[in-house]
């Protein structure tokens, strides 16, 4: 017989996250489903991370090294049958969890929950939002958050090794998998956007670096996920109506892709520069 009200586990590593933490953790606690378990598993903080968790009454751990350890460690000790992996910088909507639920109880393994930017935070953050409502409900972007605890755990939880890519890697194994991955219309808010330039830069390039390993681990019949080829012909330029509805953000958008593919690139092709001369 099926659970109509089943356990819900809320991983959420964390590393120095005291300015979005509480917010984060408020919008679990404010879901309208309410049979839930929060695990925060910190990775060793040094600024007011633990304590302002703590406050909250939920389940803190202290474990390292990356947010994928943190995130399997945590998905090892749960008891819910469902997992929800959340990233410290994300508010849900009220209705997220509720909907999850609903979504594999008619069916489905697994659950896509679509992050969108703050657009208030920065000029930054507009231009992202902007591209992530390009890229919402595509099977080629997505990466479920939401999933049966034991599926987590048959393909292999996240990949520790990667840095860059582990939420498209950890999909490309559900696929793999036969995994039946459903869609939610309410979504959870990014409130930590880059808010300078220099900031994203340096953000893209470690990201270009850390890429080279997602391409070396992934299934090279989904790496499509991080070829840019694919993403501009598949997403981007078959969405032109987008760019004529919306022509400041998509303005910000153009300006913002071209120091990413800038930034990313310049790290990619530095890494594998540095691999073959090591």
């Amino acid at each position: 017989m099926v659970d109509r009200h089943p356990l819900v586990s809320v991983i959420v590593p964390t590393f120095n996250n005291q300015l979005t933490i509480a917010a984060c953790l408020e919008s679990v606690h404010s879901q309208t489903y309410d049979h839930l378990e929060v695990i925060v598993i910190d990775n060793f903080s040094t600024d007011f991370t633990f304590a302002i968790a703590s406050r909250h009454g939920d389940k803190i751990i202290l474990h390292g090294n990356e947010r994928c350890e943190q995130a399997n460690y945590g998905v090892s000790i749960a008891n819910g049958e469902f997992i929800l992996r959340m990233d410290a910088d994300l508010v849900l909507d009220s209705s997220v969890i509720e909907e999850c639920v609903e979504t594999v109880l008619s069916g489905y393994d697994a659950v896509e929950v679509h992050n969108s930017p703050d657009p208030t935070i920065s000029w930054i953050a507009r231009a992202r939002r902007f591209e992530y409502d390009l890229l919402r409900g595509d099977p080629k972007r997505i990466s479920a958050r939401f999933v049966r605890r034991d599926l987590y755990l048959a393909i292999g939880g996240l990949d520790p090794s990667l840095i860059a890519g582990e939420d498209y890697d950890f999909q490309n194994r559900l696929n793999r998998y036969g995994a039946k991955v459903g869609f939610i219309k309410a979504q959870a808010i990014s409130v930590n956007e880059p808010t300078s330039v220099v900031r994203m830069i340096r953000k893209h390039f470690r990201y270009g670096r850390q890429s080279v390993s997602f391409r070396i681990v992934t299934d090279r019949s989904n790496a499509g996920q991080l070829d840019m080829n694919s993403i501009l012909q598949k997403l981007y330029l078959q969405k032109w109506n987008k760019y004529v509805e919306h022509p400041a953000n998509a303005f910000l958008f153009l300006v913002y892709f071209a120091i990413k593919v800038t930034a990313g690139g310049s790290g990619y092709l530095y890494e594998r520069l540095v691999r073959r001369m090591s």
